[in-house]
This record gives structure tokens, C-alpha cells and sequence, in this order.
């Protein structure tokens, strides 16, 4: 090997051991979070359909969800039932619940509210109509999310009432959003007096019913 050739491989070697030795000056990077942290608050319930003790609001699927559950959301009409064993015959029935919350999360992420759905129980006679009507406002979304379910008799079983968000709308980057929840059910059994009684609800301790709300959330 030639004198030149030999001066070229220490060069080399001298200059790789001054660079593995040299640490690069740190560059600052805003690292986001991957975890909105999500926090709800100021809850509020009012209306004849919800209480704080019968009702809960509980995040899940790693806050893509936020579900709640009713523990006294149930219509009744008809042959109503008394506490003494008779029954009185009831025409209408109307329960509504109004709930008010505030969520909050880390700066840097924001989310769209992409859908509401709902799952209740029904027992109808024929010539029994039942309405479900809810209407959600989320703060920033471009309107509320709302509609009405109708039933009619004669029916016993599980419904479903969807709402899908159209178009979903991202809310401003890292604030906090208020909600405002109404839910409203009614039966209309009429005047002609029966042995049975008609009965919607979303509220049952044997099948998981209620309301169920999905989130997108992306960092901003």
C-alpha cells in the first residue's frame, strides 16, 4: 500500500472518532401528547326522566365514546299500576331529561362529536304510539345533532334511534366544549281503556340500554 493511500485511511479514521465523539447541540420539538386526557365537569341534570343518583356518564373505548346510562328513564301509560294493586288508567305519558356538561382536555387536540345513538325497550298494544326525541348541542358545531324515533304498536323488544353527524365539526384547538343534552320520550296510549299497560324506557337492569355518543379526536 502506497504512503498516500495509508495517510487517506488515517485521515478517515482520525475524523469518524472525532464525530462519534462530538454530540450534536439538541434541537427543541413540541412533543403533543398522545392522550387528549379528557375530563368532564359541571354536570347538571334536570327534568323528570334522570337524577344524579340514577344516572352516569362514563367515558370509554380510550375516549372515543362517552356513554350514559339512565337508572329511572322509563314512560309508562295505559293500565298503569298503583301501589294499592288497582290500576289507573293513564291517556299520556311524558318524561324528558336535560343534562349539561363541560369537557375539557389537553392543548393540542380537539374533537368532532360523530354520532349519537340510542337503544330502548317498548311495549306497545297496537293503536299505541311513542315518541323518542333528543336534541345535542356541542359548542363550535356547525348545528345541533336531532330527531325523533316514532313507534307505534303492537310491539315488545329493543329499539334503536341513530343521529350521525353531517358533516362532524371539529371545535376550536385545545378549548373546552360545552355540551347540552335533551332527551324527550312520550307514549300516547288514548282513551280506550284496557287491561294493559304501554311502557318506553331506557332504563332496564337486565339489558345495557341508553345513549352512546362518538368522538374523533385528532392533534391540532
Amino acid at each position: 500500500m502506497g504512503d498516500t493511500m495509508k495517510h487517506a485511511i488515517v485521515v478517515a479514521a482520525a475524523t469518524a472518532a472525532v464525530l462519534a465523539g462530538t454530540a450534536l447541540p439538541a434541537t427543541a420539538v413540541r412533543v403533543t401528547p398522545r392522550d387528549p386526557d379528557v375530563k368532564i365537569s359541571n354536570v347538571r341534570l334536570d327534568g323528570t326522566g334522570c337524577s344524579k343518583k340514577e344516572t352516569s356518564l362514563i367515558l370509554s373505548n380510550g375516549n372515543k365514546a362517552m356513554d350514559i346510562l339512565y337508572g329511572g328513564f322509563v314512560v309508562k301509560s295505559g293500565a298503569v299500576p298503583a301501589g294499592d294493586g288497582t290500576t289507573t288508567w293513564v291517556p299520556q305519558a311524558r318524561k324528558s331529561c336535560h343534562i349539561t356538561l363541560t369537557m375539557s382536555y389537553r392543548s393540542g387536540w380537539t374533537f368532532a362529536l360523530e354520532s349519537a345513538n340510542s337503544r330502548g325497550l317498548a311495549t306497545l298494544a297496537a293503536g299505541t304510539t311513542a315518541r323518542h326525541t333528543k336534541v345535542h348541542t356541542v359548542t363550535g358545531a356547525a348545528e345541533p345533532l336531532g330527531g325523533t324515533r316514532h313507534l307505534a304498536g303492537p310491539m315488545d323488544g329493543m329499539y334503536a334511534h341513530e343521529l350521525k353527524a353531517d358533516p362532524p365539526t371539529f371545535g376550536e384547538c385545545g378549548k373546552s366544549r360545552r355540551w347540552d343534552l335533551e332527551t324527550v320520550m312520550s307514549i300516547d296510549s288514548g282513551d280506550t281503556v284496557r287491561p294493559t299497560m304501554d311502557q318506553i324506557a331506557m332504563a332496564s337492569p337486565h339489558v345495557d340500554i341508553g345513549e352512546k355518543f362518538h368522538l374523533t379526536w385528532r392533534e391540532c
